[in-house]
């Protein structure tokens, strides 16, 4: 499967806004990795869905996470490439 979000798109995020389940968000984990997901549930636990069906989901416990933004619009670069 052709990720969606390729190297070089640019990402903008709200950092003032709270994510919602539902969201794309950028998340960083307190263990120092970034990554761009679909936040599933959120609680005490938070589940963060991948693009990819291949990949497998993450749980994470709030205290593990550094911080988390909603994303607000997504810029892709290259030929034939949409804002998405």
């Amino acid at each position: 499967m052709e990720p969606r979000i390729l190297e070089g798109d640019i990402v903008v995020v709200a950092q003032e806004s709270e994510s919602q389940v539902g969201d794309l968000v950028v998340v960083k984990f307190k263990k120092g990795e970034t990554l761009l997901r679909w936040l599933k549930k959120k609680d005490k636990v938070c589940l963060f869905k991948s693009f990819n069906p291949y990949v497998d989901d993450i749980y994470a416990n709030e205290d593990e996470i550094e911080f988390m933004h909603k994303v607000i619009l997504l810029v892709p670069k290259g030929p034939n490439r949409r804002v998405a």
